[in-house]
């Protein structure tokens, strides 16, 4: 009987010291802005949040909060035997970078309807997601890019802007005929016109002594054109009147008639 005593106290005592020797575990309560950030503790994926980790060891965790879109966060905690915590991640935003170029520079950049600057431009504060982008330059037809940013990875944009205008050359024969376009005098053959409006061009070239050369174009905005215009001299008029009448009259070698009379079909020169 004293032994059945002996051995009952004995088991009784070890109970007692395992209960005492055991740490109680730990709990971490754990919420993000914004929620719904994967939790990860000690590499170990758990809940997202906000969660409650239960049945924690003692001694240091490391606890990483991950959700798309936004930096990774992370934070080391040492836990005591029964110790109640709570963590809060603030999450920040991942914003993409944009790099945008034009040609030729100095375009105004407008994304989504906000100005940005002028190109070349670097653009450090848009979140993920798809932009629209407008880009614009006087002289030039505005350009519409639709951009997608997904991560910190750089995005590269060119712009290579076309003129609004047409551009035209012009050359005459004889040189140094007057040129008019819509009515507008705009230089001397040769010359070459950058600012040339798009559409239907009436396009005159005028030289003492030669008949007005006429043309109608049309140009499209950025489209580079050459003309050369042959203009047809106007036939000379020459009297010839001698002291006496009658003298007979030879033109380069070729007899014309006798004077007085009147030659209208004579060429300049």
């Amino acid at each position: 009987m004293r032994k059945r005593i002996c051995i009952a106290a004995l088991l009784a005592f070890s109970v007692h010291a395992l209960a005492q020797e055991a740490p109680a575990p730990a709990q971490v309560y754990i919420t993000s802005r914004p929620e719904g950030a994967l939790v990860v503790c000690d590499g170990v994926s758990r809940a997202a949040t906000p969660v409650t980790l239960d049945n924690l060891s003692t001694g240091p965790h490391l606890i990483v909060a991950r959700k798309q879109g936004y930096k990774e966060g992370r934070r080391s905690i040492e836990l005591t035997a029964g110790q109640r915590s709570a963590i809060e991640f603030d999450l920040e935003p991942i914003r993409g970078l944009l790099m945008v170029h034009s040609e030729p520079d100095g375009a105004q950049v407008q994304i989504d309807g906000a100005d940005r600057g002028t190109t070349p431009l670097l653009v450090t504060d848009l979140l993920p997601g798809t932009y629209r982008m407008h880009v614009a330059l006087g002289g030039y037809v505005p350009k519409d890019i639709e951009v997608t940013l997904e991560d910190r990875t750089p995005v590269k944009v060119s712009a290579t802007l076309v003129s609004d205008s047409a551009a035209l050359t012009i050359d005459s024969t004889p040189p140094g005929a007057r040129v008019t376009i819509n009515g507008l005098v705009r230089g001397t053959a040769p010359c070459r016109l950058d600012r040339v409006p798009g559409g239907v061009v009436e396009v005159e070239l005028t030289l003492d002594g030669f008949h007005p050369y006429r043309k109608t174009l049309r140009l499209a905005p950025g489209q580079k054109e050459s003309l050369t215009a042959v203009l047809d001299p106007i036939p000379a008029e020459l009297t010839i009147v001698t002291i006496p009448p009658d003298a007979r009259v030879y033109i380069d070698n070729q007899f014309r008639g006798k004077a007085p009379f009147t030659l209208t079909d004579l060429q300049p020169g």
